[in-house]
C-alpha cells in the first residue's frame, strides 16, 4: 500500500528534480527541449466557466503548497510545545514512538517544501529559457545583411563625398 507522500515523491519530486536538471545541463538543445515540455504543460487545460482557467502545472503548486501548510500547522499543533523528557527504561518505547512520529511529521514538512520550490523554480526557468530563445530569435530576424558596395553603403557613400570634395 503506497501511502500519500510515496506518491508525491515519486510522481511530483523526481520528475521536477529530473526536468530541474535536464534544464541546467550545458547542452542547449537539452535544456530548450524540457523547457517547452514543461511549457506545454502549463497550458491552461482545466476551465471553470468563462472566468478562470488553470494549467496542470498550477494544479500541482496549488496542491503541493497546500499539503505543506497544512503539513506544517499539523507538526506545529502537535510537537512544537511538548518537551518529551527522555524517560525512565521502561517507558523508553513511547519515547521513541514519540519521536519517530514527530521525525515522520519533520520529514513530510521538508519533502512538501521542496517539491513546491522545485515546481516553482521548474516554471520560471522554463519561462526564462523560452524567453532567451524568443530574445535570440528577435536579434536574428533584426540583424541585418551584409552592405554590398552596389547599393549605397556606408562604404561607398563616404568615397563618393571624398570624390565630389576633390573635384
Amino acid at each position: 500500500m503506497w501511502s500519500g507522500i510515496t506518491v508525491e515523491v515519486n510522481a511530483l519530486l523526481l520528475p521536477a528534480i529530473v526536468g530541474l536538471f535536464l534544464m541546467v545541463v550545458p547542452v542547449p538543445f537539452i535544456g530548450r527541449f524540457a523547457a517547452r515540455a514543461v511549457m506545454l504543460l502549463n497550458r491552461k487545460l482545466i476551465y471553470l466557466g468563462d472566468s478562470y482557467s488553470f494549467s496542470p502545472m498550477q494544479l500541482i503548486v496549488g496542491v503541493v503548497g497546500l499539503l505543506f501548510v497544512q503539513s506544517w500547522y499539523s507538526w506545529r499543533s502537535k510537537y512544537s510545545s511538548v518537551d518529551f523528557p527522555r524517560p525512565k527504561a521502561e517507558f523508553m518505547g513511547q519515547w521513541e514512538e514519540f519521536h519517530a512520529a514527530k521525525w515522520r511529521s519533520e520529514r513530510n514538512i521538508y519533502l512538501h517544501a521542496v517539491t513546491f520550490v522545485s515546481y516553482v523554480a521548474l516554471l520560471r526557468i522554463a519561462q526564462l529559457l523560452l524567453q532567451v530563445d524568443e530574445l535570440q530569435m528577435e536579434k536574428e530576424q533584426r540583424k541585418p545583411s551584409a552592405p554590398s558596395a552596389s547599393r549605397g553603403s556606408p562604404l561607398t557613400a563616404a568615397a563618393a563625398d571624398a570624390d565630389k570634395k576633390s573635384k
